[in-house]
């Protein structure tokens, strides 16, 4: 079973997830989430890119929750406190970017708000990236460990409930698309994985703080559940979206 160190940590975070099962199963999960979230951004934007669907909102939603997986599976890997420690904040801080990046692009294609694409708006995503990488690294940089609780402690504590509230709207939002379509239902599916793997994280976190190890397994599984379901969601639609673009111009190819 899982048990908690002097420390107050989880008992190697290797050894001590079931005898390594557990904790390779989360490792694979995210890795899966990292590549077919990296893959779609570029399958859809050269799709997206000559359309009239507003899809800035959408790649980067899809972008920050490829940044879920790769932190959640390196932070486990490395032995380097300062780097377990800038991945275990990479995923902490991207999941509720990605949120709010998934309202943006349901604003822009359902409720009409993206009529006029705002002017220097990759400008907005790139400084949005470099000031997260600036607070992770200050984070990772007083970290004394990879889980260091005197440091995630008061970060999660200010950033749960807006991260929580997110999470909530987007899946109320979220009921907006039709599932008329296998594009737009996977489309719904995968919001609806990363809403559920955002509070997921939370959840698996009040464990570690709390020393409750069943409820950060628990957690930890329902983690491994959402990445699975989120990445396979996101391969089904950029598929589907690919055969429709296929279907539309095959026409003009003529």
């Amino acid at each position: 079973m899982v048990s908690f160190g002097a420390d107050g940590h989880l008992t190697g975070q290797i050894f001590g997830h079931h005898g390594l099962l557990e904790i390779y199963a989360h490792i694979y999960s995210t890795l899966f989430l990292f590549l077919v979230g990296i893959c779609s951004i570029g399958v859809l934007y050269y799709y997206f890119r000559t359309s009239i669907f507003k899809y800035q909102g959408l790649l980067n939603g899809i972008f920050y929750t490829s940044l879920i997986g790769l932190g959640e599976a390196l932070e486990h890997i490395s032995s380097d406190p300062t780097v377990g420690s800038f991945f275990h904040y990479l995923h902490l801080i991207s999941a509720p970017l990605a949120l709010g990046f998934y309202l943006t692009s349901l604003d822009e294609t359902f409720n009409g708000k993206g009529a006029k694409k705002a002017q220097g708006s990759w400008k907005k995503t790139v400084a949005v990236f470099i000031l997260m990488l600036l607070i992770i690294s200050v984070l990772a940089s007083f970290s004394s460990s990879t889980w260091d609780v005197e440091i995630e402690v008061p970060f999660v504590l200010v950033t749960a409930l807006p991260t929580l509230i997110l999470a909530g709207v987007l899946l109320e939002r979220s009921k907006i698309i039709s599932e008329s379509t296998l594009a737009l239902t996977s489309l719904r599916v995968m919001l609806l994985g990363v809403s559920v793997l955002t509070i997921s994280i939370l959840a698996g976190r009040y464990g570690d703080f709390a020393h409750k190890a069943q409820v950060y397994i628990m957690f930890h599984q329902l983690q491994n559940i959402s990445h699975v379901v989120t990445a396979t969601a996101l391969l089904i639609f950029v598929v589907t979206v690919a055969q429709i673009e296929r279907l539309l111009t095959a026409p003009l190819n003529k």
